[in-house]
């Protein structure tokens, strides 16, 4: 929300007012906000997560570049799906533990 007008009340603050809201200066106007929210610690099961997916995404990199390992891996490949999120896909769903090489 702008603080419109000349508004003496206002004019030039910025900061955070209690645990309410904000007040900032874009462009010479006053705005206030909401305050911005913090996103939560990550629990040891999201960086776990987190990790799983980073190990896919190299893994579909490797099957971007060589895409004859989908047949070896048994990776399908749905219509309208990229190789890519195929693989990224496979690997997520198998918890990072894909069969070997057929």
């Amino acid at each position: 929300m702008k603080a419109k007008g000349k508004n003496a009340l206002v004019k030039g603050f910025s900061g955070k007012f209690g645990d309410q809201f904000s007040f900032r200066q874009r462009n010479g106007e006053t705005i206030i906000a909401a305050l911005p929210s913090v996103p939560p610690k990550a629990t040891p099961e999201r960086v776990k997560r987190r990790n799983l997916f980073k190990e896919a995404v190299a893994f579909a990199r490797r099957v971007k570049e060589d895409p004859s390992l989908i047949r070896e891996y048994g990776i399908k490949v749905r219509k309208k799906q990229s190789i890519y999120h195929a693989a990224i896909s496979a690997y997520m769903n198998s918890n990072g533990e894909l069969p070997e090489k057929v």
